[in-house]
């Protein structure tokens, strides 16, 4: 008995799936401007900017996922790893709590969106005074 090509196609995808490798959501390439923040400490005391550098590095450290203060708009979006099984705060550690310009995919589904990170540049001078 021959398996019509339909069929095997639609059985590979179901394999794929079950295997969690589903279809990519809708993405878009962006750049913006802002912050890399701990959003425990964003949301329930305001924590931000240099002087709460420390604190958010304990707490990234810790296991807390880092998101991004977009600057324009003051919308944060959760950073999301750029392949299962990654950390995506070990390459935002240096530059978390200053001002900066991040490069990456924004994923958006149901209306919630999450920033995959694919670069962080800090903006201003060394010391981050200039925000």
């Amino acid at each position: 008995m021959r398996i019509p090509s339909a069929v095997r196609l639609l059985g590979f995808a179901a394999l794929a799936l079950a295997a969690g490798c589903g279809r990519e959501r809708s993405a878009r390439a962006v750049t913006l401007e802002g912050e890399i923040i701990d959003p425990q400490c964003y949301f329930t005391h305001g924590g931000q900017g240099l002087a709460h550098r420390d604190c958010a590095l304990m707490c990234a450290r810790g296991g807390q996922g880092l998101a991004f203060l977009n600057r324009a708009g003051g919308r944060v979006y959760p950073i999301i790893a750029d392949r299962h099984g990654a950390n995506p705060n070990d390459s935002l550690y240096a530059v978390v709590g200053y001002p900066v310009l991040v490069s990456g995919m924004l994923y958006e589904v149901k209306g919630q969106r999450a920033l995959q990170v694919a670069r962080a540049k800090r903006l201003g001078p060394p010391d981050g005074t200039g925000h």
